[in-house]
């Protein structure tokens, strides 16, 4: 599927010299996964790029730029902007994008943790960066974050980490 991505890229590359003029675009994006410390997550975001109106993506196009996110789980929520790209299906007239075959992006987060988060006490505020890879609709999460509230608890740097569907 990675080898049909790639000739797909690079079909795609070849035949945007052709199209018409570049403009932006947005797409949205969807995720659910299993995160640390998040527990049980979905997000929401887009991502903006520049694309030929007349390009068809509806097997296979690679796109690429500005992203922002919105992660909410079971015991936290994170919200992240920065650069992406996706190699994905994107239908006509479909808001988000259908299947990600591929994709990467780095972003910087703010991550909000309470309730069942595991640490002492569970209300905390955390300031970091956090690296996404997806291949084939399954997407890994690595971040690092460091406290940024006051108060009690341990502070210092944190990893996290996730595992799930979409990008």
């Amino acid at each position: 599927m990675t080898a049909l991505a790639a000739a797909s890229v690079a079909a795609n590359a070849a035949a945007s010299a052709k199209d018409s003029p570049a403009a932006p675009r947005a797409v949205g994006l969807l995720r659910a996964r299993l995160a640390y410390p998040q527990r049980v997550s979905a997000a929401v975001g887009g991502l903006f790029f520049r694309e030929a109106a007349d390009r068809d993506c509806s097997i296979f196009c690679a796109m690429r730029g500005p992203h922002v996110q919105l992660d909410v789980g079971l015991a936290g929520a994170e919200f992240g902007a920065g650069y992406a790209y996706v190699v994905a299906k994107r239908p006509p007239g479909r808001p988000f994008l259908n299947e990600v075959y591929l994709g990467y992006g780095l972003r910087a987060a703010l991550l909000r943790t309470w309730g069942e988060a595991p640490f002492d006490p569970p209300t905390r505020d955390f300031a970091g960066v956090e690296l996404a890879f997806s291949v084939g609709q399954v997407s890994f999460t690595l971040g690092c974050f460091r406290q940024i509230s006051e108060g009690a608890g341990e502070g210092g740097w944190r990893w996290t980490g996730g595992m799930g569907w979409g990008f």
